[in-house]
């Protein structure tokens, strides 16, 4: 703010009515202690629903605006209004308009709503604020029975308001304040988590739906039918995806399946309900993936959004871990048996249910040393024989070891012990029984895709209370990309004395079915090709070419973006070329270059005093691999040299692909 003073100085006798607009944000979020100058509009940054979730959160934010509009002439909001990536309208309408009224009473004259990914579900709040920043004073409630009565008509409105109160409801609800989404309300922004889903109760999403449906039913004009449709698919698929991956089963706190009758009800439930989720999703996929009347692939995602597999696999998987139990066995069988259900997710439960699946474990029941593992801590750990004479890695969680990883989230005094495990591609369940001496304690078990042993995602804990003495089974289902080099598998712990222990017994990771592979693979044509000096642009043999015909040295090149590899799979390139009419003589090589230092370091040298054919186009086939890059994934640069004593060379077209 010294620096923010000194330009407003700087412009005030030139520019007297300028305001200056800066961002007050997390470290600046506070007004400093000395004078700001009266001409500058700090805007501050908020998520405005967080402080409708908590009268605490409300107050704090109240707190910032009054400050600041007590230091200068006018202030202003960076509301982080999203609504994109929540699949349950994130509104709460009183909230919003006794803020803007606030703001407007304490300086507020500026505001930005971030709302990059507008969602068709936030409707009625940016009508909201739109109408309020046009005139502070108007009535909320007469504004939004606007909105209700426009969107689908009169005879709507009763379902429609009934369905966007029940959406408030859930952000504040008791279950809310259970889960592990709670304590992102004091952050400057809440990232549409999957902690998101955490406080459903079974029936919720389907009471959304049958209200969204009512309004359709109740539309009358086309506009109105064809806005009630829009309602109708996004509820129809928050409620396909809560049921197939079964959250409203889970503990709130911690996304966890944690009793054997929570998972037998869940697949009961899903059973009866599978033809009817199906029929809809399809409708669901062909809507937001299909439909030209709906062009918003950038907002609703790729094909793979889209894909039900995944989201079965974590709920059954899940419920695997509990298949000991007969009610829960029964219900598995009942599962299996439907007809609906991909040939994937058949096959899956088949194996679940003989007790098939190989253990891709590397340290099955604990049986080698530590000290070959790939072990990220600060906790002192070993192996210790259990009851029965199992083996058992004993963790002394409350006392730490030097410096935290960065991965000890210690922010949240959280204690972390990471395993990396090196997997292939697939979906896999992640278990492990743990026990705890410690009284109150809490913990969680995570499974994160990982390349060279570096967490490709981040979640904060979500906790689940670990009765002292008791056993208690974790389970995990995630997905392993061809991308990826495996999971990280973590387990973070808090509330551990010094003398307390956690003992981890019965690790498992076991494939539940193949991914589909991500089809890393690029084509270019001679117009992705860039010629370099000496070169023209030319039909040959039929087809649009590079040519050279001089004595230039590097003669063409392109950029390839390669993606993660393996140090066992291939880079693997073909080019097509030949020689042009008329020339005798031809040979060409090709180097990759990687990125460095803001420039570009010599690789591989792939292929070299290759003669193409002069009787026609040939495919040219040649490769590194992972190992040879180094793993690197990235920009490189491949360029085409041309050999001495070559009259001519052309290429019409490269592509690369992993192997």
């Amino acid at each position: 703010y010294t620096f923010v003073n000194r330009v407003a100085a700087a412009l005030a006798d030139e520019f007297p009515d300028l305001r200056i607009g800066i961002l007050a944000y997390m470290d600046t979020i506070m007004p400093p202690k000395f004078e700001v100058a009266r001409n500058v509009v700090p805007m501050m940054t908020f998520d405005t629903h967080s402080a409708g979730m908590d009268p605490e959160v409300r107050a704090k934010h109240e707190g910032v605006i009054k400050r600041w509009g007590e230091k200068v002439r006018e202030t202003g909001t960076w509301d982080y209004s999203w609504g994109g990536g929540y699949y349950i309208p994130r509104v709460d309408f009183a909230n919003r308009a006794a803020r803007l009224k606030f703001l407007y009473a304490n300086g507020g004259r500026a505001y930005f709503g971030e709302n990059s990914m507008p969602d068709a579900l936030d409707g009625p709040k940016t009508y909201l604020t739109a109408r309020l920043l046009e005139d502070v004073d108007a009535d909320a409630d007469a504004l939004l029975d606007e909105w209700y009565a426009r969107f689908a008509g009169k005879a709507a409105e009763k379902p429609l308001r009934e369905l966007y109160r029940l959406c408030t409801e859930y952000w504040r609800s008791d279950e809310m304040k259970k889960s592990a989404l709670w304590p992102a309300r004091t952050w400057i922004y809440n990232y549409p988590y999957e902690m998101q889903f955490f406080a459903l109760t079974p029936g919720f999403t389907e009471r959304l739906l049958a209200l969204a449906r009512e309004v359709r039913a109740k539309a009358a004009t086309p506009g109105e039918k064809a806005r009630a449709e829009v309602l109708v698919r996004h509820f129809e698929r928050l409620d396909c995806i809560a049921a197939f991956k079964g959250i409203a089963y889970m503990a709130p706190g911690s996304g966890e399946l944690v009793r054997a009758a929570d998972a037998a009800r869940m697949l009961e439930d899903f059973a009866a309900r599978a033809d009817a989720l199906f029929e809809a999703w399809a409708r669901v996929r062909r809507y937001f993936l299909e439909d030209p009347d709906f062009d918003k692939k950038e907002v609703y995602g790729n094909r793979g959004a889209y894909e039900a597999v995944p989201r079965l696999a974590e709920q059954f998987g899940k419920a695997a871990g509990f298949a000991r139990d007969p009610a829960v066995a029964a219900a598995l069988r009942k599962v299996a048996a439907l007809g609906c259900l991909p040939d994937e997710v058949r096959t899956m439960l088949g194996n679940v249910l003989s007790g098939g699946g190989e253990d891709h474990f590397s340290n099955p029941g604990f049986a080698k040393p530590l000290d070959e593992a790939r072990i990220k801590t600060t906790l002192p750990h070993e192996i210790v024989e259990g009851e029965g004479g199992r083996k058992v890695l004993r963790i002394w969680p409350g006392r730490p070891n030097g410096e935290p990883n960065p991965g000890d989230q210690v922010l949240w005094n959280v204690a972390a012990f990471s395993m990396t495990e090196n997997l292939g591609a697939g979906y896999y369940m992640v278990s492990a029984r743990v026990r705890s001496t410690a009284k109150g304690a809490r913990g969680d078990l995570v499974a994160w895709a990982q390349v060279d042993g570096a967490d490709k995602s981040w979640e904060t804990l979500h906790p689940t209370t670990l009765k002292k003495g008791e056993s208690h089974t974790f389970v995990q289902v995630k997905c392993v990309k061809d991308t990826d080099d495996g999971l990280n598998v973590k387990l973070r712990v808090q509330g551990f004395g010094a003398n307390d222990v956690l003992d981890v017994e019965d690790v498992r990771i076991v494939k539940l079915m193949d991914v589909k592979q991500s089809g890393r693979a690029k084509t270019l044509s001679a117009n992705g090709i860039v010629g370099r000096a000496g070169t023209v642009r030319e039909k040959v043999r039929g087809e649009e070419a590079i040519v050279c015909r001089t004595d230039t040295y590097s003669f063409a090149h392109v950029v390839v973006q390669v993606p993660r590899i393996l140090p066992d799979e291939k880079l693997e390139f073909t080019l097509r070329a030949t020689l042009p009419e008329g020339a005798k003589t031809g040979q060409f090589g090709a180097i990759l270059y990687h990125q460095k230092g803001g420039g570009w370091a010599q690789g591989p040298q792939l292929v070299w005093g290759r003669k193409p054919s002069a009787k026609g186009w040939e495919d040219i086939v040649f490769s590194t691999t992972g190992k040879q890059l180094g793993k690197k994934k990235g920009k490189y640069l491949l360029i085409f040299f041309k050999m001495n004593g070559t009259d001519a060379v052309a290429i019409s077209g490269v592509s690369w692909k992993v192997k």
